[in-house]
C-alpha cells in the first residue's frame, strides 16, 4: 500500500467522523472500526514502543535529542490528536515510516 493511500485512509477515519463498522475484504463480512480515542491511543503507544526500542527510556531525552518540547512527546504517547506533519516528524524522529505508526488503523 502506498504511504498516500494510508494517509488518505487515516485522514478519513481521524477528521471525517467515523462509522461504527465497516465491511471487510470479505464478502458478507463487517469488522468493528475503532473510535479515534483508541486509535490515538494505538499510535500513542507505538510511538512509545518505537522510542524505548530505539534506546530512549525517557521520553524526555528523546524529545530533547528530536526537536520536541518533552510535554508534546508525552502528550502524543498519551493518546492526543497530532497533525499530519507532526506524525511525520515524530516518525522521522523515530526512524520509522508514517505507515508503521498508522498499521491496520
Amino acid at each position: 500500500m502506498y504511504i498516500y493511500d494510508v494517509l488518505n485512509s487515516a485522514m478519513s477515519y481521524l477528521f471525517c467522523g467515523m462509522a461504527k463498522s465497516k465491511k471487510s475484504e470479505t464478502p458478507g463480512k463487517t469488522v468493528a472500526v475503532l473510535s479515534e480515542k483508541e486509535r490515538l491511543k494505538i499510535i500513542g503507544e507505538r510511538i512509545r514502543q518505537q522510542r524505548k526500542a530505539n534506546g530512549y527510556s525517557s521520553a524526555f531525552k528523546f524529545a530533547i535529542d528530536s526537536g520536541f518540547e518533552p510535554s508534546r512527546i508525552n502528550r502524543f504517547e498519551n493518546g492526543y490528536n497530532l497533525t499530519v506533519s507532526t506524525l511525520f516528524k515524530v516518525a522521522d524522529a523515530l526512524k520509522i515510516s508514517v505507515s508503521e505508526l498508522l498499521k491496520d488503523l
